[in-house]
């Protein structure tokens, strides 16, 4: 009798302390990036995708959908401090037009994206520049 109470203090014991390991292990996990996927289709002035090629990009997100603050750019988490003409280009692949990026992938040389920004503003606009073109109107992120 003596044994069996003693083997359920141990399991009992043990589960406690992989409960506690679990936590401390998930207090210290690293938070998520923030990651925006965007995906586009250029075409050309007769409406037919670009042929693959690739493109210099810039992306950028605004406080307002004219005018406003740059806040982040891809390539500086400050916008270059608001000086977007310094942000360097991205070289984006299209395929039958069609390209993705991942906006604030640090993995793949995006500035992160910083959770300030969303918590600041109650909504935040995305600008492209492709080559010298900037497309308008930005982009309302939702």
């Amino acid at each position: 009798m003596f044994a069996t109470q003693r083997k359920q203090s141990i399991v009992l014991v043990l589960l406690t302390l992989m409960a506690s390991m679990s936590f401390a292990f998930s207090s210290f996990a690293a938070a998520p990036t923030n990651i925006i996927t965007y995906q586009g289709r250029l075409l050309n002035a007769n409406s037919v995708p670009v042929s693959d090629t690739s493109l210099s990009m810039k992306f950028f997100l605004y406080t307002a959908v004219t005018g406003g603050t740059c806040v982040w750019s891809n390539s500086s988490a400050t916008c270059d401090s608001n000086t977007p003409a310094s942000t360097t280009a991205r070289t984006v692949t299209l395929t039958s037009g069609l390209f993705t990026q991942n906006l604030g992938d640090t993995d793949d040389t995006f500035a992160a994206i910083s959770d300030a920004y969303f918590a600041a503003n109650s909504t935040m606009f995305l600008e492209v520049i492709i080559g010298s073109e900037t497309l308008t109107p930005r982009r309302r992120l939702t």
